[in-house]
């Protein structure tokens, strides 16, 4: 869980609005498609109601994958037909 706490002007004029938007980054591998995080806010002031939003927010999962074949590049050094190859498979960010 984490917790931000902004401070507006104080006193907060009446009729006032305005929006803060919190941009944030996943930056693990295991969070499954339609995953889901629950948000909090709650908006208190001296000289006006409190506030509560709540928010749930459905994650969806992409994936980066790579697929690199290696070996020889001069034919005369190819492996025969049907041999073996090796193949590396990487994903997350490349």
């Amino acid at each position: 869980m984490q917790r931000y706490i902004f401070k507006l002007k104080d006193p907060l004029p009446a009729g006032t609005s305005d929006r803060i938007q919190v941009t944030w980054h996943y930056d693990y591998y295991d969070a499954p498609n339609n995953s889901t995080t629950n948000q909090t806010v709650t908006f208190r002031a001296a000289n006006a109601q409190t506030v509560d939003q709540a928010l749930t927010t459905t994650w969806t999962a992409t994936t980066d994958v790579v697929i690199e074949k290696s070996g020889p590049t001069n034919p005369s050094n190819y492996p025969a037909a049907g041999g073996e190859r090796t193949y590396k498979l990487r994903y997350g960010y490349q």
